[in-house]
């Protein structure tokens, strides 16, 4: 879907397979999520784009609940994810980005973030026992998240998240006005 709006509901469904390359703001479940996607699977996978690039979305302004990507490989330039590129003003909870592949890369001297589950927070969202797992590669890189907002784009909740992705350059790789309760990284 190019854009789930706000009164938008996907959910039971399972994609296999899928060959997603185009422009900013990419997922294999939709590009922007207003609504709500629950208890939906993404595996084997490649999803390819410039900016905002995740596994099931590009931005998450919605409600994500109970959903995998699975051994599935995500490139981009800047915030991308194995499981979303860009959480904003978002409720993401019981999610997993298991066995991805998460690659960015920057152009010129702009910076490149990523990160093993979302490539980026910001607005006052809220992300809950989620997990990711995999491998990760590029500048500025997170086990769990790449990039988060500060000021008044800042104050993220991260809770009960885990993630084993290797390659990363830290946990999170960026200072901001965020709060991690019990997570747990390898």
């Amino acid at each position: 879907f190019k854009e789930i709006e706000e009164d938008g509901v996907v959910k039971n469904l399972r994609l296999r397979n899928q060959q997603v390359d185009s422009g900013d703001e990419i997922g294999a479940v939709a590009n922007v999520n207003n609504g709500i996607i629950r208890q939906v699977i993404v595996e084997d996978s490649v999803i390819e784009g410039r900016d905002r690039v995740g596994g099931l979305a590009g931005v998450n302004k919605g409600c994500i609940d109970n959903c995998i990507v699975n051994s599935t490989t995500v490139r981009g330039r800047n915030v991308v994810g194995g499981f979303v590129g860009l959480c904003s003003d978002s409720y993401t909870r019981h999610c997993q980005a298991y066995n991805c592949e998460i690659e960015t890369d920057s152009i010129g001297d702009d910076e490149s973030y990523g990160g093993g589950f979302a490539g980026g927070v910001q607005n006052k969202s809220i992300v809950m026992d989620c997990h990711s797992s995999g491998s990760i590669q590029g500048e500025y890189t997170g086990q769990f998240v790449g990039q988060g907002s500060e000021g008044d784009y800042g104050n993220h909740l991260i809770k009960r998240c885990v993630s084993s992705v290797t390659g990363a350059s830290r946990v999170f790789a960026f200072d901001s006005n965020h709060l991690i309760e019990h997570g747990y990284y390898d």
